[in-house]
């Protein structure tokens, strides 16, 4: 009695080795790819969430700028006033536009003081 496998044997026995190899690679593969399309998949919420609130504030200030710039020209300002407001609202969009509502617009209500 052989303990020697027949040829065909030896081959088909290397060839399920090489398979199920292939298979737990592929396995593996696939996994990987589960994990990388569920991390891109949350990537691109948070990147979409992302976008959604940046583009929000930039319309938000736009607004806020066009709104401070109509208030100012329709104030009961003097001329220099306006023109000052004007430049600071301009050089500092943000900062000037919200200034303008907080503090000067209230100012321009009020109307000229007294000395």
């Amino acid at each position: 009695m052989s303990l020697v496998a027949p040829r065909g044997a030896a081959k088909e026995q290397a060839r399920k080795k090489t398979e199920s190899e292939a298979t737990r690679r592929n396995g593996t593969m696939m996994s990987q790819y589960t994990h990388q399309a569920l991390l891109a998949a949350t990537e691109n919420t948070t990147t979409g969430i992302t976008a959604v609130v940046v583009i929000g504030a930039c319309i938000a200030a736009v607004v806020l700028f066009v709104g401070a710039l109509i208030s100012i020209a329709r104030s009961r300002l003097t001329g220099g006033m306006k023109f000052a407001w004007l430049v600071f609202a301009f050089v500092l969009p943000f900062v000037g536009s919200l200034l303008w509502f907080l503090v000067g617009r209230r100012d321009s209500l009020s109307g000229p003081r007294a000395l």
